[in-house]
Parts: structure tokens; sequence; C-alpha cells
């Protein structure tokens, strides 16, 4: 349980009053002040007054995984009848089956919640208002993330004026409370290491230390901070236990290190997640992880790499039929239309054609049915930023233009045949990376 675990359950049961709160076995170590002075006041029940219970419905917070809300009902007479999910992580395969999902994509899981006291006006105390308000600051890292929404904003505003103490919230967030927490810092500093991966800037550090002291996320995150990293994977080898602890923050919008975690097993944010992996080697796991990355970092490839170089063009002066006859023979969909000077200057594809055809006047010249100054990339736009525009246009031809003059073009099938190639890498990669776990 970290501070938004808490702060969305505190604001979870004023709206569903009369439900028993649960705490883990598992607490955070940076939530352990904030609990440890609330204690009473949250009053969370132990999972084993569930035993052999039967429970009619239950509401679970900050988390979507099966695996993660196990203890909790593994001990169950049978399954709750119904779950509902407030929850804002991405999806997994590692959903909880016939759950009511209430998701968001905002910076912080009590941000949904507060949402919806807001909405029914229920009323909440200064404490509620103090807890919510810590767990939005620390899984915002204090409204700096790049996924900070303006509902998590407003969310922040609402508890302030509900009595919610900054004085206290402060002291909550403070990163190091521990020496080993320090010294460790420092040494994660001195074993960092940067690699330049397919156009980003990737720091690394691996480190082996006897046992899993409390505190290492907040350690990581404060050197994340620090170093202004872009995309950040700690490793921390216990060879006691044959454990193998991934961290990893990240500040690249077009990135998600959830996604890369949960194919180790593990899960998170798209801008912090971890994973745990068994293992009696942990360098070769770091050696490894790192061609992996290489493999499967896919938002430094640009409009270059997947542009097809050599277009079949058509001129304005042709007709709709001629057009239609060249489309053809080439097996496009579409092509671009060029002055004899090289300038671009339209787009014709077969919904222009088609639209001709019905007006009867396929000997007319195209440039009376092309798109005129046609939506254009340059062949350093990311692939990320061309599904969007496939996506919010709904166009399935970019022309790529480098110095006024056509460099090439992108389809849909280019992007697609592409993102297939990917796919196909990072089942390799990852097939190579359990054959050496194994």
């Amino acid at each position: 349980m970290d501070l938004d675990c808490i702060g969305s359950i505190v604001l979870a049961r004023r709206l569903f009053p009369g439900y028993l709160p649960l705490r883990s076995a598992r607490l955070q170590p940076a939530a352990k002040k904030l609990y440890n002075l609330y204690e009473e006041y949250l009053a969370f029940a132990n999972p084993v007054e569930l035993n052999e219970k039967c429970v009619n419905h239950m509401v679970v917070v900050d988390t979507r995984s099966n695996n993660q809300v196990d203890e909790y009902v593994r001990n169950l007479k049978e399954k709750p009848v119904s779950i509902e999910v407030f929850d804002h992580h991405p999806r997994s395969e590692d959903d909880i089956e016939t759950a009511v999902f209430h998701e968001c994509s905002y910076g912080a899981c009590a941000t949904l919640l507060c949402l919806e006291i807001m909405e029914k006006k229920v009323p909440i105390s200064k404490e509620d208002a103090t807890i919510a308000l810590t767990a939005i600051y620390a899984d915002t890292g204090k409204f700096l993330h790049p996924n900070v929404s303006a509902q998590d904003h407003e969310a922040a505003s609402f508890l302030l004026e509900n009595g919610a103490e900054l004085s206290l919230v402060k002291d909550f967030l403070v990163s190091f409370r521990e020496t080993t927490q320090i010294i460790l810092f420092h040494e994660i500093i001195n074993a960092m290491k940067v690699y330049d991966i397919r156009g980003h800037r990737v720091h690394f550090c691996y480190m082996e230390i006897p046992n899993e002291n409390g505190g290492i996320g907040a350690v990581v995150e404060k050197v994340f901070e620090v170093e202004n990293c872009e995309i950040f994977f700690a490793f921390f080898f216990f060879p006691e236990t044959d454990k193998l602890l991934i961290i990893a923050r990240n500040a690249c919008e077009e990135f998600s290190v959830a996604e890369v975690m949960a194919d180790f097993g593990g899960g998170g944010h798209k801008n912090a997640a971890s994973a745990t992996i068994s293992t009696h080697s942990g360098e070769t796991v770091f050696s490894k992880f790192i061609v992996y990355l290489e493999t499967i970092l896919t938002p430094a490839a640009t409009a270059k790499d997947i542009m097809s170089g050599e277009v079949a063009y058509l001129k304005p002066e042709m007709t709709l039929l001629e057009a239609s006859l060249l489309l053809e023979a080439t097996s496009h969909t579409g092509a671009p239309v060029l002055e004899d000077s090289g300038k671009l200057v339209g787009l014709i594809t077969l919904k222009e054609i088609m639209k001709g055809r019905k007006l009867g006047k396929m000997q007319v010249p195209l440039s009376a049915f092309m798109k005129r100054e046609p939506l254009c990339i340059s062949p350093n736009m990311s692939i990320r930023s061309i599904e969007e525009i496939f996506y919010k246009n709904n166009i399935g031809h970019l022309p790529v233009v480098s110095e006024n003059r056509l460099s090439g073009i992108v389809t849909r099938s280019d992007y697609l045949s592409w993102m297939s190639g990917e796919t196909s890498r990072k089942k390799q990669a990852i097939k190579a990376m359990q054959e050496d776990l194994k």
C-alpha cells in the first residue's frame, strides 16, 4: 500500500459508508509515517477477519490486478458476488475478471475518487482531505509528472478548501528518513551509466546489495529527479534470495515503463513501474535487458524509418481516369500530385476518384478533385505522432517533405507493417531473456 492507495481508500469509504476498509500486509516505507500517525483514524482491518466469510460487494482502489487483491480474497468462503474497481493504471492481462471498472488516466487514483466525492457532494473531514491531498502530491510527483491532469489540480483545490493541511502533507512527503537511504542515494549516483538507445538518453544503475531495505523506491525517485533523467532503470540484485528488483522511472511522453515491466511480471504507471525477477545472475539479466530495450524502445523510430522512398506520383494535368489506371497498376490507394518543378501541390486518393466517377467526370483534370495543401510530415516525426495524425484526421496517406521536396510517403499499410515487425522483434527479445533466466 502506497500513499495513493491509502488516500483512495479514505475517500472510497465516504462513497461506500458501512464498508470495511482493509490494510495490506505490505506497506510502502514512504507511507509508514502517515499510516502510523493516522492508524486509529484509518481503522483498517486485517484481511484475516474475512476468513471463511461471504462478501457481497468489494470495492478495489489503485489497482486492477488479480495478483494484488489475492491476499484479500483467497481465504473468503467464496468469490465476492460483485467487484467495483477505481483505478488509473493501464489495462493488463491480469485485470480482475467480471469487475466493473471506473478508469482514468489522472496522475493519482485519489483524484478519481475525489471527483466522485465532488459530484455527489459527499462531506469529508479535514483528516480525509489531508490524507487524500498527500496521496495526490505523492503520485503526481508534486504535480511535476508528465501524466498530471487538470483534474488532479481540481481535486487538490477541493481538498484544500476542505481543510487539508499542507504542512502535514509536506512532512509526509519527505523522501529520506533513514541514514541507509542517504548512503544508497550516493551509491546509485556513482553507479549510474548513460546509454544512447535509439535516440533516447537512458540512465541505468546496477547494484548488488545484501538485503532489500525499505525505501529503495523513494531513493530511486530522488535520483531520477536530481539527475533530470529521461528514462531511468535501477537494478538491485539480492544474492541471498536470488532476486532482482527493477525500479523504472520515465519522463518521456511517448514511452511507458509500465509496458516494459509488465513483460517481466511487474506493473505500475506509464511513468513509474517495477518488477521482481527470480534469477541466479542479476548481472546477466541486466546486460540482456539493455539489448532487450534496444529492441523494443520504439518511440525513437521516425517517418524516415518506415516511409516508402520511391513514390509513384501524379501530375495535376492528368485526368482522373489516368490517375485511376496508374493507382490500379501500382496497387496504391492514393498518390501525391507534383508540379514539373517537383513541388507538392496536392494528394489524390481512390475516394476522390470514386466521387468523380459518380459524377461522370473521369476526363476532368485531377487538379479539380485533388486535396490541395495536404497534411505533410517531416522525416523526423515520431511514430507515435504519425499514429495520432492517422487517428485524429482519418487519413491514410502522409507525404514526407524535407526542404520543400517530397522525400517519401507513409501510408497506413507502412505503419501497420512496421508495428507488426516491432511486435515480432519484441517477442523474440523477451523469449531470449526468458531463456537466460532458466
